[in-house]
């Protein structure tokens, strides 16, 4: 009998490749005459670009990055025939990057995707494909447009800052809960 195993992430626990290799050896220890084919999946957050240039033959880029909480950090991207990257938002904002004491999305930003898809833009990519799990940010994107040059003002014409709680602030968009300074 043919077995897929084909299982995601369980965040902040297990990879989706450690998840796979457990249910394999689970499998073999009852009955090992099955022919098991290991699949894991990628909802778009961690291993998303891993999954890609592995079945697109591509290449990991090393690069830095502005992090989820303000400071650079050390960040990667894919590569696909030249022509084609790949951002996984979790490599660059994403909520493992954010020590659990500092879970805010109301401060963290995206500013290191925009970087980064600047930069690849330099490099003359042509394709940008942009995976966007596992993000530790609500800032729907502000910081990496921001990152870009787009002006984001609050009503007297000033730029706002970082972080979600930035747009509830001086955008006039309304919270359930407080909004962190």
């Amino acid at each position: 009998m043919k077995i897929l195993i084909a299982p995601g992430p369980y965040k902040e626990c297990l990879s989706a490749d450690e998840v796979a290799n457990y249910i394999q050896d689970g499998i073999n220890s009852i009955d090992s005459t099955h022919e098991l084919i290991d699949f894991p999946l990628c909802d778009g957050g961690t291993g998303f670009v891993k999954r890609l240039i592995e079945r697109k033959n591509g290449n990991i880029r090393r690069s830095r990055a502005m992090g989820p909480l303000g400071y650079d950090i050390d960040v990667f991207y894919g590569e696909i025939k030249n022509d084609t990257a790949v951002i996984e938002s979790s490599a660059v904002c994403g909520l493992a990057l954010v020590p659990s004491t500092q879970r805010n999305p109301f401060l963290t930003t995206t500013y290191g995707i925009g970087q980064l898809i600047g930069e690849i833009s330099l490099k003359g990519f042509r394709r940008i494909i942009i995976g966007m799990g596992d993000s530790s940010t609500n800032d729907g994107g502000a910081g990496a447009l921001q990152a870009l040059g787009i002006r984001i003002l609050d009503e007297k014409e000033r730029d706002i800052g970082f972080g979600g709680g930035q747009l509830l602030k001086n955008c006039g968009l309304k919270s359930a809960g407080s909004v962190a300074n």
